[in-house]
């Protein structure tokens, strides 16, 4: 006989899920390929392709260092091929760089505010696990009226570790008092579902919106959505928020 398992708390991956990766994201990555190659157009478009943009295609490749990075593993792979006086600081100027960027051209996919509000009206605790900073976090989300809205952020600075460990989603469970069981992970990138498995969650939902493909995330997902504005289709937004299946082991 089949169990029932109650969804109470929802970690949304943030770009790529919430906010349109590109768009946002785009900018910050010309300005840092920039600095770091001393204005070396041949470097720059070096440094952009170890950071997983397609010149091609004008795309981010998906899992990769820019899709699932942070400013000090892209400082890292990209020492080896900048000049030495451009190697000090590195990570520092990347990460100063994605702030304000960020901020500056940050782009929601669709309403956050009003899917979140939806949320919270039907009893859900919000989480954020991103490779964003903690501050990188509210920088991008902090105009679209949705911090008051989330009960959890964690990012590549918190000492929860990174995707795809699950660290992230362990950090959620104590600050709510949640078990994994009760909850679901929503991304668009495998490391974001790889660390759902990894924490044991009840529901992994792996979005299009971002970089990945069906066909990429569709070997972690338990549900693929075109956009997370949809995850009404999948979570009934009522209390309480029940799954039919044997909960996972």
């Amino acid at each position: 006989m089949s169990r029932q398992r109650v969804i109470r708390g929802i970690v949304f991956d943030k770009d790529g899920t919430l906010l349109d990766f590109d768009a946002t994201w785009m900018p910050a990555f010309r300005r840092i390929a920039n600095h770091a190659s001393g204005g070396d157009e041949a470097l720059g478009a070096r440094l952009l392709a170890i950071g997983g943009f397609c010149e091609k295609g004008e795309y981010i490749k998906s899992d990769s260092l820019f899709a699932s990075g942070n400013s000090c593993s892209i400082a890292e792979a990209w020492e080896p091929h900048v000049a030495e006086a451009h190697r000090n600081g590195l990570a520092r100027m990347i990460e100063e760089a994605f702030l304000d960027e960020g901020a500056r051209h940050s782009c929601a996919l669709f309403d956050v505010a009003a899917l979140f509000t939806r949320l919270k009206a039907s009893g859900m605790t919000i989480g954020i696990a991103s490779s964003d900073s903690e501050h990188g976090i509210r920088n991008t989300l902090g105009g679209m009226n949705v911090l008051p809205l989330i009960d959890y952020y964690c990012g590549y600075d918190s000492g929860l570790g990174f995707k795809p460990e699950a660290g992230m989603i362990e950090g959620f469970c104590i600050a709510t008092g949640l078990a994994a069981y009760q909850i679901a992970v929503v991304g668009d990138n495998p490391h974001d579902l790889e660390m759902g498995r990894n924490a044991g969650v009840a529901l992994n939902i792996g979005v299009l919106s971002g970089n990945s493909t069906a066909a990429e995330l569709a070997p972690l997902a338990d549900e693929i959505l075109p956009s997370a504005q949809e995850i009404g289709n999948v979570i009934p937004l009522e209390t309480p928020h029940f799954l039919s299946g044997k909960p996972r082991s």
